[in-house]
């Protein structure tokens, strides 16, 4: 079984780390997860959830954050599916390991043209990023294992 909590996800397609980022013009999704997965940041880009249950956040917050097991999740519209540079930030809290436990993913979900992010990698207890397309996955593996709570 995979628990993962996560407390807020920001998508914003930005054009360069280096530069300042003007969340007005780039934001594509905001998601602070108020008691549901509704888009705040204007453009209605709301998740619907499949299974995943509401918990406290790190701060003890009721219904601000949400749990995974399984196969739950939270869809996304497709038109969130970014191209080029973006970022994520979010709080992942692991409690049990699972072979290829995602905690993002963008694409079809058939491993064509996904890009996911996942606690595990296969058996171990280091963090990946994959980007595959019809050729295969790329993975991007930590050095070092995340630790559960």
């Amino acid at each position: 079984m995979r628990t993962i909590g996560l407390l807020a996800l920001l998508l914003s397609s930005i054009s360069s780390l280096a530069q300042p980022v003007d969340l007005a013009g780039g934001l594509v999704a905001y998601y602070p997860f108020n008691g549901n997965a509704n888009d705040e940041s204007g453009n209605g880009n709301h998740g619907v959830v499949r299974g995943a249950t509401l918990t406290a956040d790190r701060f003890n917050n009721s219904g601000s954050a949400y749990q995974f097991c399984d196969s739950t999740y939270i869809e996304l519209p497709p038109n969130v599916c970014i191209y080029g540079n973006f970022t994520i930030p979010l709080w992942v809290n692991v409690k049990q390991f699972s072979s290829w436990g995602r905690i993002i993913e963008f694409g079809s979900g058939q491993w064509t043209n996904n890009v996911a992010i996942s606690a595990a990698f296969e058996d171990t207890d280091k963090p990946c990023l994959s980007l595959c397309n019809s050729s295969g996955c790329n993975n991007i593996v930590s050095e070092t294992g995340m630790e559960s709570n």
